[in-house]
This record gives structure tokens, C-alpha cells and sequence, in this order.
């Protein structure tokens, strides 16, 4: 298949390309900064942000990511495995199988960012085969995972993911424990604690 558009291929339990750059603090945008400068508040919320000590991100990771991005403006094509539960801090929460789950939000970044076109790719065991074949699927993810709110954009991606798994629960990849970080303030535990006494 050749693709003449950017785009992102979102394979889930196919690979994994992801990085934590494009998840780590969103940055101001021009009309925040333009905003901060106006109201007098751009120094302190400077200082305020070099204040968390988590602005250094490894130059391996930022080089990743910056890569991806230039190859997608440049039409090129990028695998990343979406459905991999993030570090705290580095998504955003949006419903999976009617639960809350810690959701990238790197792939929508991207998508935002580059204009790529988004496609969700997947592998499917074919029944009655041996030795086991496989199909490929690749269709278009829905537009709002490249949605510039993160929270629209997890959102529509958990979706998209659902709708795949649903088609048949047997073939996907359960063992990713996308619950074990749960929302602030929800008092709700790991669930999988159990698995690990």
C-alpha cells in the first residue's frame, strides 16, 4: 500500500514508536503568551514553569519525537501503538470500555500538529487456518483524534480502539492494564493489584 498523504498509523498490539515529548506540559500558545505579556503575568508563569524541574526531557526522546513530527509534515508515515497505558502526567483520561483509562495524548499532538490523516491498523487471525494467517485491516480513524483538545482527541481514540476490540474481544491484547492509574480524586484502586501478591 502506498500512501501519497501524510499519515499516522495508529497499530494497536502491532508496534510500538511512542515517545513522552509531545506528552509532557502542553506549551502556551502564541495567544496565551500575547495574553500573559498583556496582563503582566508572562515572568512569573516563566518562572513558575522552569520551577517544576520537569522541563528537561532526554535529547534521545525529543530527537524521536521531532523526527516523527518532521517525517509526517513531510508526508511521511509513522507507527505508534495507541493503546499502552501512559506515565501519570503524560495523558489525559477518557472512557475505554465505559471505565476511565489513562489515554496518550501524543498521537493526537501529532495529528494536530502535522495535519496528518490518522488510520487505525490492525491484524486479525483469520479462523480455521493452519498454520494461523492473519488479515491486515487499515481503515480511517475518525477526525476528532487529531482534534486539537486532548481531552475530544483521547477520547474519539479510545473510541476508534473499542470499536476494534469489539469486533472480536478473543483478539485483543488485554494484558496491556490500561486501569492501573486511576483519576485523581476518584478513591478508586488498582485493579489489578491483586495480580502482582
Amino acid at each position: 500500500m502506498i500512501l501519497k498523504t501524510c499519515s499516522l498509523a495508529v497499530i494497536p498490539a502491532l508496534m510500538l514508536l511512542a515517545s513522552v515529548w509531545l506528552a509532557a506540559l502542553e506549551p502556551p500558545t502564541p495567544e496565551q503568551i500575547a495574553q500573559y505579556r498583556a496582563d503582566g503575568t508572562l515572568a512569573q508563569r516563566i518562572a513558575a514553569a522552569r520551577a517544576l524541574g520537569n522541563h528537561q526531557v532526554a535529547p534521545r526522546l525529543v530527537e524521536r519525537a521531532r523526527y516523527k513530527l518532521e517525517r509526517l509534515q513531510k508526508g511521511g508515515v509513522v507507527g505508534i501503538l495507541p493503546d499502552q497505558q501512559p506515565k501519570a502526567g503524560e495523558g489525559e483520561f477518557a472512557p475505554f470500555f465505559g471505565k476511565p483509562a489513562l489515554t496518550m495524548t501524543l498521537l493526537g499532538r501529532l495529528a494536530a500538529r502535522s495535519g496528518a490523516r490518522v488510520l487505525f491498523a490492525w491484524c486479525e487471525r483469520l479462523p480455521d487456518t493452519s498454520p494461523p494467517r492473519f488479515a491486515l485491516h487499515v481503515q480511517a480513524a475518525p477526525e476528532a483524534v487529531g482534534d486539537a483538545d486532548p481531552a475530544h482527541a483521547v477520547a474519539a481514540l479510545n473510541a476508534g480502539i473499542e470499536a476494534i476490540a469489539r469486533r472480536d474481544f478473543a483478539q485483543y491484547q488485554w494484558t496491556y492494564k490500561r486501569y492501573t492509574l486511576r483519576p485523581p480524586g476518584s478513591g478508586e484502586a488498582n485493579p489489578y493489584l491483586d495480580l502482582y501478591r
